[in-house]
């Protein structure tokens, strides 16, 4: 898991990433917890219809609509945190492509 804060002076330049761009918009969200004037805990795994054995989690592109609906008009959140992960596919190749490294590495 990597774990960041991101410092005063780069807040804004983040926040267009994460809510404008699509820099994250293809991560699978596991978790977010916003607080605004309320606190809001959402969980990302996708209801029973819309899971199948290949996706059980919503993508940021899916789920970012919502937090921007959130927050705009109530200034940036006073806390954020958000859980993202990648999917399957992608997490076994990522695995894979450092074995074959380390293996190359041990050589």
């Amino acid at each position: 898991m990597l774990d960041f804060y991101i410092k005063d002076g780069e807040i804004k330049e983040f926040m267009s990433k994460l809510l404008v761009r699509e820099v994250f918009d293809d991560f699978e969200v596991r978790e977010i917890i916003c607080k605004t004037f309320i606190r809001i805990d959402i969980c990302g795994m996708l209801s029973d219809e819309y899971a199948d054995e290949n996706r059980h989690y919503a993508t940021w592109r899916e789920m970012k609509p919502h937090i921007v609906r959130f927050i705009k008009g109530r200034g940036k959140p006073s806390y954020l945190k958000i859980v993202f992960s990648r999917d399957e596919f992608t997490r076994l190749k990522v695995i894979k492509r450092g074995k074959d490294r380390e293996k190359e590495e041990e050589q």
